[in-house]
This record gives C-alpha cells, structure tokens and sequence, in this order.
C-alpha cells in the first residue's frame, strides 16, 4: 500500500467522517474519489485534530516529511496546519495571497465532498437518518467503503441521479 500511496499523496485530501452513527470516521481520498485511509476509532464527540494526531496517516506523513518527501494532504479547519497537513487560512483578507490560497485549497479539496456525495447517493445506510440500524455500524461503513473502491476500479457509472440528504 505504501507504493500505491505514495504515487496517489500530492492529490489526497482528508475531512471529517459522515454517517449518522456515533462514530466520527477520519478518511483520506485521493482525487480519483478513491479512499486510501480511514480511521473509525473514535466516537461523534471526538475532535477532529485529536483524531488526526492519534491517526497511522499522521504518523505515516510525518515519516514521509521526515525523509523529504515533497508531500501534502489537504485538509479542512478542523485539522492542524502543518508542514505536510494544508488546511484553509481562516478570515483571510479578501483580495489577498491568503484569500487566493484559501479559494483554490477549497477547489481542490472539493474531491472529499464529491466522494461523501458519492458513496451517501450509493449507500443510503451511511445517511444519519437511514431506515436500517447495523451494530456496530462501522462493520456496514467498511463494506460500503470497500464496496465504493471497487466500483471505483470497475469504472462502474455513478448513478444518474445523485440525490443526498442533508445531514446537518
């Protein structure tokens, strides 16, 4: 997995989970939609940068950053700035290089959301108001995350119609 990672990680982006159980799932996805990392450790309340400092990947960029490897992951504000981690410039001055950054860091980091879109349009079990209710749920979540990579490899077409529920 290290290879296949390491020639994936200048595209990766990483954001909170999605789901409607009581867990907070930390993934990583490259701009292919494809997930390459998850973490379902911890529970709903957990922070996201608590999640991130306990997680492989961190310990796997900081090794990487460690080698200098010129890698990056991209991150939402959630998420620690470091050398390796690019999260968003928060009240950054419009017109400004910090604006200009921040813009095109949300362009390229939109990829996660399409991904969630994706696998919520695919697997209605991940909407937090869903009819069926597995537990653990996280055993559901890692079969539809598996099950989203091979449709992925397949070059299986998304449904025609992708409509999410807002989980807000």
């Amino acid at each position: 997995m290290v290879n296949c990672l390491k020639a994936q990680i200048n595209d990766v982006h990483v954001a909170e989970g999605i789901g409607g159980d009581d867990n907070t799932d930390d993934k990583v996805c490259d701009s292919n939609l494809k997930i390459i990392n998850v973490n379902s450790k911890f529970g709903g309340a957990t922070h996201d940068s608590f999640i991130w400092a306990s997680s492989r990947m961190e310990t796997f960029m900081r090794e990487l950053h460690q080698n200098e490897e010129q890698v990056w992951l991209l991150g939402d504000s959630g998420y620690p700035q470091q050398p390796w981690l690019m999260t968003p410039i928060l009240n950054a001055v419009l017109g400004s290089v910090e604006d200009t950054y921040t813009q095109r860091h949300v362009q390229a980091r939109d990829c996660i959301e399409r991904c969630f879109g994706l696998l919520k349009s695919l697997w209605r079990c991940l909407l937090r108001h869903r009819t069926l209710h597995y537990h653990p749920m996280v055993a559901g979540k890692i079969a539809c995350w598996g099950l989203h990579n091979m449709a992925l490899e397949a070059n299986l077409s998304p449904p025609s119609v992708m409509e999410v529920e807002d989980d807000a």
